[in-house]
C-alpha cells in the first residue's frame, strides 16, 4: 500500500514548487526541533531549505524552533515549551528514548501532526502502529553509488580504511555492501574498525587511523561516525588531504 504513496510523494517533492491557490485563516502553526548546535551545517542548511520551500509553496506559517542540547545538560525545557505551544505540526530531527516519548504521546493523540526528518533506517518499535509511511532513500543503491564514484574519482594507489558499524541494519546495508563492492572494484580496504554510531567513539578511532600518513580516505558507515573523523580531520595541526564522506547535509 505504502509504494503507490510513496512514489507520488517522490514526484511531488521532485517537481517544481506549486503554490496553493487555497485562502488560509491562520498561519500554519510549526515547530521544528533541533538537536546540538542550533549554528551547525546541518541545522542552518535544514533552516534555510524549509523557509525556502515554504516561500516557493505561498504557505502562511509561523516557525518556533527548539534545541535539544540534553546531550551535554539534560535540559527538557523544549519539550515542555512545545507541549505547551500545541502546534499543528512537530518535526523532530533525531529519536531517541526522550522524545520519541514525547512523540509518542502526541501519535496516540492525534494532534499535532508528527513529521520525522532524515530518517534512514525503520522504526521497529512503531512497526504495528499505522498509520506510518516511510519515505527514504535506498541504502543499497547509495551505498553502491558512493563505491563507485570513488573507485572513478580515487588514483588507483589510493590507501582506503572504514569506520563500520557492528551487526545492525544499517551494519549490513552500508558497511558490508561497501566492502563487498570495493573488493569488486579491485579496491583493497587496508584497515577496518568497528565503532557504534557515535562521533566521540569515532573521533578517537579516526586519530588512530590517521597516525598513518599514507592514507587517503575514511570510509564513514554512518553520520555520527562521519562527524567524528570531520573532527579528527580538523584537530589535526597541519591541514589533512584524507578524505571521508556524510550522510547527512553539508
Amino acid at each position: 500500500m505504502q509504494g503507490p504513496l510513496a512514489e507520488q510523494f517522490s514526484t511531488i517533492v521532485s517537481s517544481p514548487p506549486s503554490p496553493i491557490r487555497v485562502s488560509q485563516k491562520n498561519a500554519v502553526r510549526i515547530a521544528l526541533l533541533l538537536f546540538g548546535d542550533v549554528d551547525s551545517i546541518e541545522n542552518r542548511s535544514l533552516l534555510v531549505a524549509f523557509r525556502k520551500r515554504m516561500r516557493e509553496l505561498n504557505i502562511d506559517y509561523r516557525l518556533d524552533t527548539y534545541t535539544d542540547k540534553s546531550e551535554w545538560d539534560g535540559d527538557l525545557t523544549p519539550y515542555f515549551k512545545i507541549a505547551d505551544s500545541l502546534p499543528d505540526y512537530i518535526v523532530v530531527t533525531r529519536l531517541g528514548p526522550v522524545p520519541r516519548r514525547f512523540l509518542e504521546r502526541f501519535l496516540r493523540s492525534g494532534k499535532p501532526k508528527v513529521i520525522l526528518y532524515d530518517f534512514a533506517s525503520p522504526l521497529t518499535h512503531w512497526i504495528n502502529r499505522p498509520p506510518l509511511m516511510y519515505v527514504g532513500f535506498d541504502q543499497k543503491k547509495a551505498t553502491s553509488m558512493l563505491a563507485s564514484y570513488l573507485d572513478r574519482q580515487l588514483p588507483a594507489e589510493a590507501r582506503i580504511s572504514a569506520l563500520v558499524l557492528p551487526p545492525s541494519y544499517l551494519g549490513h546495508m552500508r558497511c558490508d555492501l561497501f566492502l563487498d563492492e570495493m573488493m569488486k572494484y579491485k579496491r583493497r580496504v587496508e584497515r577496518i574498525l568497528v565503532v557504534p554510531d557515535d562521533k566521540q567513539e569515532a573521533f578517537m578511532a579516526a586519530k588512530t587511523l590517521l597516525k598513518d600518513s599514507g592514507i587517503d580516505f575514511i570510509f564513514s558507515c554512518a553520520q555520527g561516525i562521519s562527524d567524528g573523523v570531520v573532527a579528527a580531520l580538523q584537530a589535526q595541526e597541519e591541514r589533512s588531504q584524507v578524505q571521508t564522506n556524510t550522510w547527512g547535509w553539508l
